[in-house]
């Protein structure tokens, strides 16, 4: 996982296989994230390769907590079959998701606006 920080918006880029192996690194990586206090966290999802009741529960609770700390959340660049998961599940009702990260930073709502987010 990589963390891009820009002002007030943290993406997170979360790559690999996101199971019940992996999702405590996440949410550690979250709990971090939130705790800057950002209006707007996004996870960046385009190098996710799998992702099973674990991850979508590591989902669930970072809506809850950026809502908790008046934050936005999205998804941004979901693989074809964690998009087909949420949408199974009735997840992509309750999460926000955008296809891309510039597309989630400049149409998500959160303080101070749309930004210009750069790779890297």
């Amino acid at each position: 996982m990589v963390t891009r920080y820009r002002p007030e918006t943290v993406v997170l880029a979360v790559s690999g296989e996101l199971d019940v192996a992996s999702a405590p690194m996440l949410r550690t990586h979250l709990g971090f994230a939130l705790g800057d206090r950002p209006a707007r966290l996004i996870l960046d999802l385009a190098g996710l390769r799998f992702c099973d009741a674990a991850g979508l529960s590591v989902f669930a609770m970072a809506r809850n907590a950026a809502s908790r700390d008046g934050a936005s959340l999205a998804l941004a660049a979901v693989p074809r079959q964690v998009a087909r998961l949420l949408k199974m599940t009735g997840m992509n009702r309750v999460l926000d998701v955008y296809p891309s990260v510039t597309a989630a930073a400049l149409q998500m709502p959160g303080r101070g606006g749309a930004l210009a987010l750069s790779a890297g």
